[in-house]
């Protein structure tokens, strides 16, 4: 009999670090110009902006809101979930991993200016989607209650729509 693993959560950190690594050098290997990425030119941020930033980031967030609903446990006094775990486990890895794959080969392949234009957004953004995967591992274990589910996505949203804000005014208008 094997024990159970003691730090779950350490090596889903190490692996999507391994992922933004991998990503990251496999994007300068290749080169920006050969994946057609470019640093697009800066400029004030706008309402508009501000919208499509926000109507993109929030379909991730639907798809990682609903997978706590979906997968077998549900969310308790809220939903059962009904799919199987092993597909639920998987959209998220898929959802997270892409995401890291696409920043990782971004930053790899365009260098500092990218990096520097994702900074001051970064934080935000991926704190919204990361209280989004920490609810999911919750409800996976069955300990995850509506109250938290609902107070998730509220901070979740609250985070993107600040991530959407500081892209298009703040990380647009840099280099």
């Amino acid at each position: 009999m094997t024990a159970a693993p003691r730090h779950p959560e350490r090596r889903l950190l190490l692996a999507a670090l391994g992922v933004l690594a991998a990503s990251t050098a496999i994007g300068a290997a290749i080169g920006a110009s050969r994946l057609g990425l470019v640093v697009p030119p800066s400029r004030a941020g706008s309402p508009d902006d501000v919208a499509a930033i926000l109507a993109n980031n929030l379909e991730i967030c639907a798809l990682l809101s609903a997978l706590p609903l979906l997968q077998p446990r549900g969310v308790a006094n809220l939903t059962r979930g009904f799919l199987p775990l092993w597909l639920t486990d998987l959209t998220t890895a898929l959802v997270v991993g892409l995401n890291l794959i696409a920043i990782g080969g971004v930053v790899g392949a365009l260098g500092l200016h990218a990096l520097a234009r994702m900074a001051p957004h970064a934080p935000f953004e991926i704190g919204g989607y990361l209280v989004l995967v920490v609810a999911y591992l919750r409800a996976r274990q069955g300990a995850l209650g509506r109250r938290e589910a609902l107070g998730t996505l509220g901070l979740a949203v609250l985070l993107l729509v600040g991530a959407a804000i500081l892209e298009s005014y703040v990380s647009g208008a840099l280099l």
